[in-house]
C-alpha cells in the first residue's frame, strides 16, 4: 500500500500492523493472530520478552531476564530468537542474544517465509532492518545455507536489485 502510516506510527509498525491484520501464512500465523486479535486483556499478560519483541523494546530484555525470564523461551510455537528475527527486531534480537539466547543454525529460514500480502521482507520499508537481523544471526552461528519456503536457496529468493542490503550481508 502507498498510504502513509497513521500519525505517530512508524513505517515499520504500520507495515507490521498491515500484515498482522491481513494474516500470515505458516507457523507464525498464531503469533500474528495473537498480536492483532488478542484474547481480552492478553496484551497485558504477554510474557515480558514477547512484549519486548512486539513493542520493539530492547531495553526491556535485560530487565526481564534479571527477573527470571528465559531468553530461550518459546511463544506461539516459535523461539524468541525466531520471533524477533521474523519481525525484523534486530535490536531486541541482539539484546536476547546478549542475555544468553541460543541462535539455531537454521535461524535465517524465518526470513524466507511469505505472508499473505507478499514476501515478509518489504524491500523499501524493512529491508535494512532485516539485513541487520540477518547479520546478527550469522555472527552468532546461523548458517547462510537455508532454504526458503519454496525450496530455493534463501538468498536466491531476494533479487539483488531490490534487496541490496541483504546481499551485502
Amino acid at each position: 500500500s502507498t498510504e502513509p502510516p497513521p500519525h505517530g506510527c512508524s513505517v515499520k509498525s504500520a507495515v507490521l500492523e498491515r500484515r498482522s491484520v491481513t494474516g500470515d501464512v505458516g507457523r507464525s500465523s498464531e503469533a500474528f493472530f495473537m498480536r492483532s486479535n488478542p484474547p481480552e486483556n492478553s496484551e497485558t499478560t504477554w510474557p515480558p520478552l514477547v512484549r519486548a519483541i512486539f513493542e520493539s523494546d530492547a531495553d526491556a530484555v535485560p530487565r526481564a531476564v534479571s527477573r527470571g525470564e528465559s531468553p530461550n523461551g518459546v511463544y506461539a510455537g516459535r523461539s524468541l530468537v525466531e520471533l524477533a528475527a521474523y519481525h525484523g527486531e534486530h535490536r531486541v534480537l541482539d539484546a536476547l542474544i546478549r542475555a544468553g539466547a541460543r541462535v539455531p543454525g537454521d535461524a535465517l529460514k524465518v526470513l524466507g517465509e511469505m505472508d499473505i500480502t507478499d514476501w515478509k521482507i518489504d524491500p523499501i520499508e524493512l529491508e535494512e532492518d532485516y539485513a541487520r537481523t540477518a547479520r546478527i544471526l550469522l555472527d552468532h552461528g546461523a548458517t547462510p545455507n537455508v532454504l526458503a519456503f519454496d525450496g530455493r536457496a534463501l538468498i536466491d529468493t531476494f533479487p539483488a536489485s531490490s534487496y541490496p542490503h541483504i546481499h551485502r550481508v
